[in-house]
């Protein structure tokens, strides 16, 4: 998923391995005869992979598209875990293993409509001691089944990620700030930031802290990538929610990766979501999201030793610094 390099998975995969590949890609023609492709008409953002073993399944989740530069030159964050096997007989019955990862990624391949004998193998794994939670989007031309208009979707986009904050702290989010660390913010629409803020936290500050590159630092990188973007309308964006995005190395390094939690880091989100309404939808119209992403949310019991992919404490922009590879809009 996400773009994919098929001479990547060349040097990676002996040449009988069977491959499933989900991707928007137009040049099928690229791929092995011992790989299926199923095709989407949305962009497929998404970061996932799925590799059986003999004994287990490992499911990973990432910031980081199937490349060797991006695996080997710019920082991603990943979660992966392995599952071992579980009823032998849990292909047919579907319900001796069930979990909610498990339920989760069926509802992703269903709402793909990737045919079940793509996945049916994960059927034969135990998902029970998963630590995470699936978070993913899905825009509804892919889907065959109509939303009904009466009914919110939990399970897609924002929705889920706010449904997963309102399980875990029913009496209210944190009262505090939230960082948000990405490679595209879309800061056209200062409604739609403030709206995604307000259902997350129950803190008054007015906007996000927002971890992304200066065109000075950018400059530094030893890699650089036209997948950064800052999209702003012309008019000024406040610089005092702007914080500089320098590799928590200190070398210059650029940051592909996307993570979303509280200042306490109470609950932290990864994956493949970029700040934009394309990646999680318009959340005051309860709209669906353009494109196919997905990540894993981390529940406050599991959340343990998590170290920022930036360097903190974090740096404010000054006064003359401007975002790295601005898209401005009318």
């Amino acid at each position: 998923m996400g773009v994919t390099d098929p001479a990547e998975l060349q040097n990676i995969f002996k040449k009988d391995t069977r491959i499933l590949i989900i991707t928007n890609d137009s040049a099928p023609q690229v791929w092995s005869k011992n790989w299926s492709v199923w095709k989407t008409s949305s962009l497929v953002h998404a970061k996932m992979m799925l590799l059986s073993f003999p004994k287990f399944l490992r499911v990973i989740i990432s910031s980081s598209n199937i490349s060797l530069l991006e695996w080997t030159q710019v920082r991603q964050v990943t979660w992966y875990q392995d599952f071992s096997l579980g009823d032998t007989q849990a292909s047919q019955t579907k319900s001796k293993n069930s979990s909610e990862l498990l339920e989760d990624m069926v509802d992703f391949f269903e709402r793909l409509s990737v045919p079940s004998e793509k996945y049916q193998h994960i059927f034969r794994y135990d998902f029970s001691k998963c630590l995470v939670k699936l978070v993913f989007s899905v825009p509804q031309i892919e889907q065959k089944k109509e939303k009904p208009n009466s009914k919110e979707d939990t399970k897609n986009g924002f929705n889920r990620l706010k449904s997963l904050i309102s399980r875990y702290f029913p009496n209210g989010p944190p009262s505090e700030d939230l960082i948000y660390q990405a490679n595209t913010i879309s800061a056209s629409n200062a409604k739609w930031m403030e709206d995604f803020r307000k259902s997350l936290t129950s803190t008054k500050s007015k906007t996000f802290n927002l971890v992304y590159p200066t065109e000075k630092d950018y400059s530094k990188f030893l890699t650089q990538g036209t997948a950064l973007a800052f999209v702003r309308t012309r008019e000024a964006f406040p610089l005092d929610s702007l914080y500089r995005c320098i590799d928590c190395s200190g070398k210059d390094i650029l940051l592909h990766s996307k993570c979303l939690f509280p200042r306490s880091k109470k609950w932290l989100y990864i994956g493949s979501h970029n700040l934009t309404r394309k990646a999680w939808g318009n959340i005051s119209k309860n709209s669906d999201p353009q494109n196919i992403e997905i990540g894993v949310f981390f529940p406050p019991d599991v959340l343990q030793d998590f170290r920022e992919p930036f360097t903190t404490p974090l740096q404010k922009y000054a006064a003359s610094d401007q975002p790295a590879n601005q898209l401005f809009i009318n």
